[in-house]
């Protein structure tokens, strides 16, 4: 089953048959241009890469059969070189195709690379595809153009599935319509070992800039499912998450609980003393170790409605009852898997079982109830006692996996309507606690209903529901309870997700491909431009979408992610993965998550040593900072490093993970730091896979270190007792006088011709650098977050009359049709000092207008522009707009960039709105 991006699914429609046979008729000239069984097989042993385009098209190796695409060379854009390939598609799924006069062996080519700057329209995708020996097209990878800005795509050959020979390259319009044209350079085959991501020897950059804090790290995001008390306490876990499926049918009154599919369906008591229930369940220990451990606790509410019904074990699947099925359980050979040998349907599933065989109805009122039991014994959150409340488990596999009790596919309405009735409860009874949902267990969950994914016909649950991705509109309608209640009943949004690479996932650690495999799947939690090497086959970037979908419908949710698993535990190379992991979490502003592992793992196997280099590297329970610092590694995808600051005693901790197989030489950069200084090193390796070796200091003389890093190692320094610096001040561009075009050729205004400075502005605030602030002009808003800035800063805001086109009446702004353009300068900090934003940090523009504005003000879009002195151009930025409610948008350094603005000519950005 193929799953398409949920924006902008790939389909031909009924009106481009025409194009369809477009298609065919090539390929049947394809066919015949095809070389003959004669063609030579050539060897690329030990060549480092083979280029496409780079200047100019290869065209001594590639012939150049592309379709109704023109290609032209240009002179700007370029990411590097004099040239760049311009490419138009004019025609529906047109392509960019590239044969060679060779057969290139798949598995010699490392990856597939190229830079591509996108025009000036959101949402463009071109898919990506191989053609074989035979001239067959292999599943393209989707991929997102950005507008106005380079990408680096770097696409391993693993992520195109099965292909032994490569003979052509193809970049195909993905749209059913003519493509914006968008600029490619540096387009080439990358040859070699799989175990470097682009360099085989040397020595790897690290570069850590200590003075920069952009985000507060999460200490939840150090979770384990289902913790013991030992490791709770030696891997100092921070939350632990009571879950899983048997938890769907858990009866808090007989402590018993159903496991479902996945042990033949049977009702089972759980351990505890009998004679005590409910007081002394296996819930209660829980709670009570993860108190003593100080483990806050995330506690799985059923929400199905159907508990275990005693402490008898009991058959959902009575073999006696319902007919011989193709598995018994050994000990409880009545206890059948619920598939009949006579098949009645498709899957010989048993579609009418009685739901009261093994399990008893429950509602509300049996959950009020139980945390009524919680909160009376152990307090209520604020007083210490459960945390964090999980709206049930993987409810789109509910009629898989307890189909004994709930056969029907869940819907959207039926996550929703059920998240209202029990998330209310919860927060009726501790408004303390913090609800969190709805723990879908994976990528298709994220967009479809089960009943989308089961349904003959299609996504009609989807189709239903405004063709709305389900977690987008779930948070949407977790919005609305908010609005209509003011309560808000979610507090954390929450996922589980299990890489799909083949041999990665829950699985022993496998041969060189998969652990090599296995270090490169971490991408997918962060990175645009890493295809996922999966049956998805498009960029996961699991963390950047989670912050869109809460910043798009429903912000200041938090985001978890309760269920996750990169496999290979028990060995150093799932180590190094749960490390890489770690730091992803702590970089991209993950607020919680939990590791499975569940009765598989152990405090004494390697992954838990990962934890410890976060949570306890000196058995003292010392931990990793929980202040992010900006760290960049030259080529992470070999060496990558996170930094932090610790808040209680300021100190300066560096994680660096060696993700090659041989040892790798490191020059470590640390700026932001005052003088000349030592780091504790502690590290993890293959050396000794039962320790954390503390081998002393590290010497750091002018900000620099060399180290030799083990292959497959976690390395840590910590540095104590350190000065911080302020950010240097970068100089002030200055801005040439840039011709103004037309309104017909091009509407958005252009740099300020030495615009004259505003004597006295019409508003200015004085912003607290350590607190987050709100700063508000007619109706619009800024929000800026606490540490943006390293000291008090003045703020300007006015409407930018030099700026603005002529037709805007200031006096009505509502009577033109051009767009409306505001100014926000930040002048200098109190010191007078210049001032930098801090990379990293997110500036929140909240557009707000009252009511009878907003009647007369179309819904459409907001370009956010912000002048690039290096290229002196305009860059953008586009979301869209609805004028009936008040729409947030943020903006990180990266679309801001981070150069001073101390001045009234700066403009750090200029909304825009779009009639």
């Amino acid at each position: 089953m193929r799953f398409y991006h949920p924006r902008r699914p790939f389909r031909i429609s009924g009106r481009k048959f025409v194009c369809a046979a477009c298609c065919i008729i090539f390929l049947g000239l394809f066919f015949l241009r095809r070389s003959n069984p004669s063609t030579i097989l050539r060897s690329f042993a030990g060549q480092a890469n083979l280029v496409i385009f780079d200047d100019e098209l290869n065209l001594d190796h590639w012939s150049d059969l592309s379709y109704d695409t023109e290609l032209e060379r240009v002179t700007s854009p370029v990411f590097t070189g004099k040239q760049a390939l311009k490419v138009t598609h004019s025609a529906a799924y047109s392509s960019f195709f590239m044969q060679s006069p060779y057969l290139i062996p798949a598995e010699s080519i490392q990856f597939l690379t190229f830079n591509i700057y996108g025009g000036g329209t959101a949402h463009q995708w071109i898919k990506i595809r191989l053609a074989n020996e035979d001239g067959e097209w292999v599943f393209g990878i989707l991929h997102e153009i950005k507008p106005n800005r380079w990408q680096t795509v770097e696409l391993p050959m693993a992520s195109f599935g099965e292909i032994d020979q490569v003979r052509a390259i193809i970049v195909q319009n993905a749209a059913d319509e003519p493509l914006e044209s968008y600029y490619i350079d540096d387009f080439k085959l990358v040859f070699g070992d799989e175990n470097s991501g682009s360099e085989e020897d040397g020595v790897y950059e690290l570069q850590v800039d200590a003075s920069t804090v952009t985000h507060a790290i999460s200490p939840l995001i150090y979770g384990v499912n289902l913790v013991d008390e030992r490791m709770g306490d030696e891997l100092n876990v921070s939350v632990s998450r009571y879950g899983g499926n048997s938890t769907s049918r858990y009866n808090w009154k007989n402590n018993a609980a159903n496991l479902g599919h996945d042990w033949y369906f049977m009702s089972v008591p759980r351990d505890g003393d009998e004679s005590t229930l409910p007081h002394g369940s296996e819930t209660d220990r829980f709670v009570e170790q993860n108190i003593r451990t100080q483990t806050q606790t995330i506690m799985t509410l059923p929400l199905m409605g159907w508990a275990a019904k005693d402490r008898e074990v009991r058959c959902g699947f009575s073999v006696e009852k319902y007919g011989e099925q193709e598995e018994t359980e050994y000990w409880h050979p009545d206890c059948g898997n619920g598939v009949l040998l006579e098949k009645e349907n498709e899957n010989g599933y048993i579609l009418d079982a009685d739901p009261t065989d093994a399990s008893m109805p429950i509602d509300e009122q049996f959950v009020q109830e139980w945390l009524e039991h919680l909160t009376s014994k152990y307090g209520t959150a604020a007083d210490g006692g459960v945390q964090f409340y999980s709206m049930d488990n993987e409810p789109m596999l509910w009629s898989h996996n307890h189909r004994d009790v709930h056969p029907e596919h869940t819907t959207y309405d039926e996550v929703r309507d059920k998240t209202y009735l029990y998330a209310s409860v919860v927060k009726q009874t501790d408004p303390s606690a913090q609800v969190i949902g709805p723990a879908v267990f994976g990528w298709p969950a994220y967009f479809y209903s089960a009943l989308d994914l089961k349904h003959p016909e299609g996504h009609v649950d989807r189709l239903a529901h405004g063709d709305i991705p389900f977690l987008e509109w779930y948070l949407q309608q977790m919005a609305a309870y908010e609005a209509d209640t003011g309560t808000r009943i979610l507090d954390v949004l929450d996922i589980h997700y299990y890489p799909q690479a083949e041999g990665v996932s829950l699985n022993p650690v496998g041969d060189q491909a998969t652990q090599q495999r296995r270090l490169r799947t971490t991408r997918s939690l962060w990175d645009p431009d890493y295809a996922d090497e999966s049956w998805i086959r498009e960029p996961v970037m699991l963390i950047p979408r989670m912050h869109e979908w809460v910043d798009s419908n429903y912000p200041d949710t938090k985001r978890s992610i309760s269920e996750y698993n990169f496999g290979g535990l028990e060995h150093v190379n799932g180590a190094v993965a749960q490390a890489d992991v770690l730091g992803i979490f702590g970089r991209e502003n993950l607020h919680m998550a939990t590791l499975w592992g569940w009765r598989n793992i152990n405090a004494d196997q390697p992954w838990a040593y990962t934890f410890r280099m976060f949570r306890n590297y000196d058995g003292q329970k010392s931990t990793f900072g929980d202040k992010s610092v900006v760290a960049t590694s030259e080529n992470e995808w070999d060496v990558s490093v996170f930094a932090a600051r610790r808040t209680e005693d300021d100190a300066l901790t560096i994680m660096i993970i060696n993700k090659r197989f041989e040892l790798a030489d490191i020059e470590l950069n640390l700026d932001g730091v005052a003088d000349a200084r030592f780091a504790d090193v502690y590290q993890y390796s293959a050396d000794d896979l039962h320790r954390i070796q503390s081998l002393g200091s590290e010497r750091i003389l002018h900000d620099q270190a060399s180290l030799s890093l083990p292959s497959q190692s976690i390395t840590l320094l910590v540095f104590e007792d350190v000065s911080y610096t302020d950010p240097p001040p970068e100089p002030t561009p200055t801005l040439k006088p840039t011709p103004t075009p037309s309104p017909a050729d091009d509407p958005l205004p252009h740099a300020p011709v030495n615009p004259t400075p505003v004597a006295e502005p019409k508003f200015r605030q004085t912003v607290n650098h350590q607190q987050s602030a709100e700063i508000e002009y007619q109706w619009l808003k800024v929000e800026v977050p606490a540490n943006t800035f390293a000291e008090d800063v003045y703020f300007d805001i006015s409407l930018a009359e030099h700026l603005r086109h002529p037709a805007v009446d200031l006096d009505d702004l509502l009577l033109s049709n051009q767009p409306i353009d505001f100014e926000m300068a930040a002048y200098s900090t109190a010191s007078g000092r210049s001032v930098d934003l801090s990379p990293g940090r997110i500036l929140t523009v909240d557009l707000q207008m009252a009511q009878e504005t907003a009647e007369r003000l179309a819904t459409g879009s907001i370009t956010l522009l912000q002048w690039d002195p290096t290229d002196r151009e305009w860059g953008t930025a586009e979301v869209a707009y609805d004028a009936s409610k008040p729409t947030n948008v943020s903006f990180s350094v990266s679309q801001l960039s981070s150069w001073n603005m101390q001045d009234s000519q700066r403009k750090l950005f200029l909304p825009m709105i779009r009639r």
